[in-house]
């Protein structure tokens, strides 16, 4: 820790501009850094600092002794505060360092990761300016030729509804144009969180889909399926199947309009180092492909020839969906996630899939008026990588609740008092 603690004081001395934030209250830093000039401390925690105000800081220095998805969190919101071509730098927290700084390079592309003296520096990318070399300009999104859906499959008396707070926001907020239907069993008339999407579809927020007594009867696998039950309504253009635990973002947006524009007939992303093959939870297909295989979605389920049994081990979905479908669909594959060798240097990306139609490892720029500037970015910040399986889903409502559009979180805080009359 010594060792780390001196390169973070000989970091600030060399910065060009001495302006240094230490995160958080760390007695040890606040020593190292008590007879330094042009250091400031925040007086916000690391989770509140959306609200930072300040100017941006050459250096923002702060402990890494606290879990991985923390620090992560810790990072993304430092991010914003750091100027162009300054550094976050990295304090203790040996074991959680790897895992948070490779969802961090994969959030955040064109910042570099440098070992210095037991501490871990994170580097911003200079300004670029105007000429070859500038940010390359978003293309335009093209306009839609029938509904593109967001669906989620909801289903049995699980811990997942306290999810939906969050979910609502972040499409409405995030994903303006596309619908979000939500397919369910009878289990959402007893669910804490069922008189709000009732509301919530009144108000037109979303779509509910009623497709089972019970969903869990003929194996929760198979009513994961439900996702993409919307591609056989001739309406809908494109289908995209999510996680109701995974938090939509701005990055996730940007692979969505890539493989709209693309005309390709599946998705998939790729975001972590666990991930493969097609996701049930991140793929998406242009609905026609999908009817032009099967005339019906009972079709397209029955075609995996399993039992109840099968349907209920976890994974069949993506079984079912890499065996049988992809061969038969040109499929684009993101894979966007950075990972590091054993010595905790070298970059790695994996290599596309055998079936793979188009391969993408970068995320190309999306410009939607409708979304505010100040959201995009800091939306990635709120889950380590895309699908993620559970996250603070008390602090995203709070999130877009304090910096969404208000017409529409009025709207959303409206519908939430519904009361649904049974």
């Amino acid at each position: 820790m010594t060792d780390a603690l001196s390169a973070a004081v000989s970091a600030h001395r060399t910065s060009d501009r001495p302006a240094t934030l230490l995160l958080e209250e760390d007695v040890s830093l606040a020593v190292a850094f008590r007879e330094e000039r042009g250091v400031s401390k925040s007086k916000l925690p690391a989770a509140d600092l959306w609200a930072y105000a300040g100017e941006p800081m050459r250096l923002v220095v702060l402990s890494a002794e606290r879990p991985g998805r923390e620090l992560f969190r810790a990072l993304s919101l430092a991010e914003r505060i750091v100027s162009p071509g300054g550094a976050l730098f990295l304090v203790g927290g040996d074991s959680q360092r790897v895992e948070a700084t490779e969802a961090f390079l994969g959030v955040h592309p064109g910042w570099t990761r440098h070992p210095i003296g037991g501490a871990i520096e994170l580097r911003k990318p200079a300004a670029k300016s105007a000429g070859p070399e500038a940010e390359p300009k978003p293309a335009p999104i093209p306009e839609p030729k029938g509904e593109r859906v967001i669906a989620l499959s909801v289903f049995g008396k699980g811990h997942y509804w306290q999810y939906l707070r969050a979910f609502v926001r972040a499409h409405a907020v995030l994903f303006p144009g596309y619908s979000l239907r939500v397919y369910h069993d009878d289990a959402i008339y007893q669910a804490a969180y069922g008189d709000a999407l009732h509301g919530l579809e009144e108000m037109g927020f979303l779509k509910l889909v009623r497709m089972a007594k019970d969903g869990l009867s003929h194996g929760k696998c198979r009513s994961m399926l439900w996702r993409l039950a919307a591609a056989w309504d001739p309406e809908v253009e494109h289908v995209f199947s999510r996680d109701l635990d995974a938090l939509p973002t701005w990055r996730e947006r940007c692979a969505v309009e890539a493989f709209v524009s693309s005309g390709l007939d599946l998705h998939t992303i790729h975001d972590n180092p666990a991930h493969d093959g097609v996701m049930g939870g991140l793929c998406g297909a242009r609905a026609e492909a999908l009817r032009g295989l099967f005339p019906s979605f009972e079709a397209f389920v029955e075609a995996a020839g399993f039992s109840s049994a099968e349907w209920s081990e976890h994974g069949a979905d993506q079984i079912f969906l890499n065996s049988k479908i992809a061969p038969k669909l040109k499929l684009f594959e993101h894979s966007v996630f950075v990972a590091f060798e054993d010595n905790g240097t070298t970059r790695r990306i994996r290599k596309p899939s055998p079936f793979s139609a188009r391969f993408e490892t970068g995320l190309p720029p999306v410009d939607d008026p409708r979304v505010p500037l100040d959201i995009r970015e800091a939306s990635n910040g709120l889950i380590p990588y895309m699908g993620v399986a559970g996250y603070p889903h008390e602090d995203a409502p709070a999130f877009y609740d304090e910096r969404g559009p208000k017409a529409i979180l009025d709207g959303i805080r409206e519908a939430e008092e519904f009361q649904w009359t049974r």
